[in-house]
């Protein structure tokens, strides 16, 4: 396993162990702990299966899977010549071998880049949920478009008194009339909510069931539940393949609403049987609801935790809200701790290589053209330069190509030729004619070779060898004008035994 393998098993390692501890918390302490605590758990829950487990050193735990990793891939053998195997061209397998090297081909190409193909693999299988995701709520969205807004008075009524009882809410809500498509009591949207109402499914029910149902609608919109579920399906969908952050979903959304039926009983104790029938008459209607919206009843499977749930709710506590407080901030401190306190280490240690025992190789010999400040009484010459190369250098069988624009220059090596010149007639025209030429002698014998390097600084030296291009340039009235140098001739058994030489 690769380094990245670990940290994204240790991942998903890290996140099935806080939802598993969390719903096990939760089992324990569900007459203790209040469904907005719970809620609140379990979207730090959602955030922590999207936290990557990363090797911070200064972390005082420290879990060390430095074992399981793999090093790289391992070196192929080579492969023996069709002279060994009794094939007959050198350097092509028999025909029977040739899918399994193409297999091992392509293998030994996966593992040279394991890890950039598993880190396109992660970044790609987010889009097809997403782009699902994004689907369904614009089909939503465009249903919901051309629904018309309610305009039954006693609906309007109810939502106006309860509006005055429990306060303005920050973003208006906008009561639509979702009857003809058959959708049920249903909160949609972020920033815009729209509540849907099946208002002849509400005409025949009294008047403090029709405040029940528009009071838990309020406190969904009140507490920003629809938000909250739209950033939770968008984080669902970024690592769908988890199974655990689908149940981390599922609890937040379910805690939400048993959040919202606990704020409607304490306001109306006594209307526990007229709550229960209410989300009943919903549930088995048939209706499905949208992922991306919020409805009164979903499913009849909640319904029985919901019911247990109000039914608990109206029981005295034997506890106080500072057990509550206390249980939250602990069982928060344990689902943190695995990130705030364990580091995994993936990396192995350091191994000392061992000393070799051959000798190092020599620099490949090359050519060099160092620069020599030009001579300012002339003034058709631009650049002077000093070709050196050393003792070693197989000049007898070498070739020094020199291109500058469109002059040319070759010249055989094994003359030894000096220095190189550079002239432009009326250099100072941008079209001046470029030539360059060999000299035995700088252009100013005047000045020895340690004055004229003094003004260069860092000389910048332009190596050639092994047969390969090199470019260079100056700059000629503020355009650059290109160099090509080029070594040829030299064969490769001159060449071996050498270690090359970096050539920019």
């Amino acid at each position: 396993m690769t380094t990245f393998e670990l940290y994204f098993c240790a991942t998903l390692l890290r996140g099935a162990l806080a939802v598993l501890f969390l719903l096990g918390a939760e089992s324990l302490l569900r007459h203790r702990l209040s469904a907005g605590l719970r809620r609140l758990l379990w979207a730090g829950c959602i955030l922590l299966l999207l936290v990557p487990q990363m090797n911070f050193s200064a972390l005082p735990l420290k879990l060390d899977l430095s074992s399981l990793r793999t090093a790289g891939a391992a070196t192929a053998p080579a492969r023996p010549s069709a002279r060994t195997a009794g094939a007959g061209q050198p350097g092509i397998a028999p025909a029977g071998e040739r899918p399994r090297s193409l297999i091992r081909a392509a293998w030994r190409r996966f593992q040279q880049h394991r890890r950039n193909v598993e880190l396109g693999i992660i970044a790609f299988l987010p889009i097809p949920a997403l782009l699902l995701l994004l689907w369904r709520y614009l089909r939503c969205r465009r249903v919901i478009r051309r629904l018309p807004p309610v305009t039954d008075r006693r609906v309007l009524d109810s939502w106006r008194a309860i509006l005055m009882r429990n306060g303005a809410l920050r973003t208006p809500v906008v009561l639509l009339d979702s009857s003809r498509p058959g959708l049920g009591p249903t909160l949609f949207g972020g920033f815009r909510r729209k509540l849907l109402l099946p208002v002849e499914a509400l005409r025949p029910l009294p008047d403090k069931e029709l405040g029940l149902l528009l009071e838990h609608e309020y406190h969904h919109s009140r507490a920003g539940d629809p938000l909250l579920n739209l950033g939770a399906l968008f984080l669902w969908a970024l690592i769908w393949y988890n199974p655990f952050m689908l149940i981390a979903r599922r609890r937040f959304r379910s805690c939400c609403e048993l959040e919202c039926d606990r704020k409607v009983l304490e306001r109306h104790p006594q209307a526990v049987c007229e709550y229960g029938n209410l989300l009943l008459r919903f549930a088995s209607a048939g209706t499905q609801v949208p992922a991306v919206t919020l409805g009164l009843a979903e499913s009849p499977r909640e319904l029985s935790r919901r019911i247990r749930s109000m039914t608990a709710a109206v029981r005295p506590r034997s506890g106080k809200r500072r057990f509550e407080t206390v249980a939250a901030l602990l069982i928060a401190a344990l689902l943190a701790a695995p990130v705030c306190l364990v580091a995994v280490n993936a990396k192995p240690a350091a191994r000392p290589r061992p000393a070799s025992t051959a000798t190092a190789r020599p620099m490949l010999p090359h050519l060099i053209l160092k620069p020599l400040p030009a001579v300012p009484e002339d003034d058709t010459l631009m650049q002077c330069w000093e070709i050196v190369y050393p003792e070693n250098f197989p000049a007898e069988k070498s070739r020094l190509a020199i291109e500058i624009g469109e002059a040319h220059l070759e010249a055989h090596l094994r003359n030894r030729p000096c220095f190189l010149l550079l002239r432009g007639r009326g250099a100072v025209s941008p079209e001046a004619e470029i030539r360059i030429e060999f000299a035995a002698s700088p252009p100013s014998a005047s000045l020895p070779a340690e004055e004229a390097l003094k003004g260069l600084a860092a000389p910048k030296l332009v190596p050639a060898a092994d047969r390969r291009p090199v470019y260079a340039a100056l700059f000629r009235n503020g355009e650059p004008v290109a160099i090509h140098l080029r070594v040829d001739g030299i064969e490769a058994e001159h060449l071996s035994g050498f270690r090359p030489v970096s050539v920019r």
